[in-house]
């Protein structure tokens, strides 16, 4: 196998199994990733940051557009962030984005869950507040919509997200909906009835995805 470059060329190589698997930069470079390669029969998976929501905080107040590699060597599932030149890569090599909460314990569940195509929605170059943005699926504490346009935050003092307490763009999960909730990256007021900050132990995660042809 020529030198992997995503977890899908893994795959393709023949393994078969979610777990940590060796990539390599653009310069040559090896580094360690988390490949969900069984959650979805369709789509190869690529962890590239995961934080314990909403106890950290690291990343809070950092968009997804600044470089803030954070344990890139050591991926894990409470404070782990790939460096913008990476995400890049990834992203290049993917068609897709998503984020789940607390995958290390329950595996992928589409309840507070969301997906989208990368062409519709750039989650490393977005910059807006409250901007209209179309998404493949997106589930807030039950509330769903399915190629939809949906509001979302990201500035140079927070971390892109979604604040299910204000409608706008068609989708409305107000209901159940704590003041000024948050979802999804940035949590200056959570709910815990949203699995990304239930309990102590969640976490938010993001993955790039490769449909398989």
């Amino acid at each position: 196998m020529l030198k992997p470059r995503s977890c899908f060329d893994h795959l393709r190589a023949g393994s078969r199994y979610s777990g940590y698997y060796k990539i390599f930069d653009n310069e040559g470079h090896s580094f360690p990733v988390y490949c969900d390669l069984t959650s979805d029969a369709t789509v190869v998976w690529t962890l590239f940051m995961s934080e314990e929501t909403p106890g950290s905080n690291v990343f809070k107040a950092l968009p997804l557009y600044v470089n803030k590699p954070t344990s890139e060597h050591h991926p894990n599932w409470n404070l782990f962030r790939l460096s913008l030149s990476k995400m890049k890569q990834l992203a290049a090599h993917s068609s897709h984005w998503r984020v789940t909460c607390s995958f290390q314990i329950d595996g992928v569940v589409y309840r507070d869950y969301v997906r989208a195509k990368i062409a519709d929605f750039d989650p490393i170059h977005f910059i807006g507040l409250k901007m209209c943005k179309r998404v493949e699926y997106m589930n807030v504490r039950g509330h769903s919509c399915t190629n939809c346009d949906v509001a979302w935050w990201q500035d140079d003092k927070q971390m892109l997200h979604h604040d299910s307490s204000s409608a706008g763009c068609g989708f409305d999960a107000r209901s159940g909906a704590v003041n000024s909730e948050d979802n999804f990256g940035y949590y200056a007021s959570f709910n815990p009835n949203f699995r990304c900050t239930q309990l102590p132990s969640s976490t938010t995660n993001y993955w790039f995805g490769s449909y398989l042809k």
